[in-house]
């Protein structure tokens, strides 16, 4: 009740934790396998975007290479026409270094949405630390969002867990309350049952003995009865022969 309480001010839905059904533990689970699903989209999207600063780095690192390469060139003193007209190895090699340098920078500022001069004199390396530091900051903050956005979904998730757990418990408590039940309510119709059954043998019992006890008060009822006919018919035949005697 807790933890479904404490899920359902998360998620915004107003249940009655005194009385929770299951229909409102349902709401509540389901709303927040929704917020579970918006966690996951938004781990990602962050996962995405440090993708992207991790690209950025690897860029950055690259530009730094190349600025270390340039930068004797960069440096160096004016030179004469008639040593500008004929290009050195070196020189050949900084030109296809710069152009590689232009691209790498190029990319890093679509990535950081920023804009950036492509002239001869913003080639520096200060422009690549700069941009480096902001890189690295978004790699930062990217971690920390992934990091934080991981740990919302794992307590989020242990939550539900333990909130399901709880809603099968209360499940399995009201099945095994059932259960009990009608397993009472059995064994008092079998108990019913016994003592009606009972109850009948005795009722039985005693119409037996009823009958018995009245068959035999007929049968000497009707012994005495003859038994007095018989006497009277005796006496009578006597008085007759006491009269013809006397006659």
């Amino acid at each position: 009740l807790y933890c479904l309480s404490r899920l359902s001010e998360e998620v915004g839905i107003s249940i009655d934790a005194s009385d929770l059904k299951a229909p409102d533990a349902c709401r509540v689970l389901q709303a927040k396998d929704a917020l579970l699903a918006q966690e996951a989209n938004e781990a990602v999207r962050v996962a995405s975007e440090l993708a992207d600063a991790q690209a950025m780095a690897g860029l950055l690192k690259e530009v730094r290479a190349l600025c270390q390469k340039l930068k004797p060139g960069l440096c160096k003193g004016a030179r004469t026409a008639a040593e500008e007209a004929v290009p050195t190895p070196q020189e050949l090699a900084e030109v296809d270094l710069i152009k590689a340098y232009r691209v790498s920078m190029g990319q890093l500022h679509k990535l950081l949405g920023t804009s950036h001069s492509t002239s001869h004199d913003a080639l520096i390396a200060p422009e690549t630390g700069c941009m480096l530091g902001k890189v690295e900051g978004v790699i930062a903050g990217l971690n920390q969002s992934l990091v934080d956005v991981r740990m919302r979904i794992e307590l989020a998730y242990q939550a539900q867990c333990k909130a399901k757990a709880k809603v099968r418990a209360k499940a399995q408590a009201k099945v095994r309350a059932k259960a009990e039940a009608e397993a009472r309510a059995a064994a008092e119709a079998e108990a019913r049952a016994a003592a009606e059954a009972e109850a009948r043998r005795t009722r039985a019992q005693e119409e037996k003995r009823r009958k018995r006890a009245a068959a035999e008060r007929a049968r000497l009822e009707e012994k005495a009865r003859a038994e007095q006919e018989t006497k009277a018919r005796e006496e009578a035949e006597a008085a007759a022969r006491k009269a013809e005697k006397a006659r």
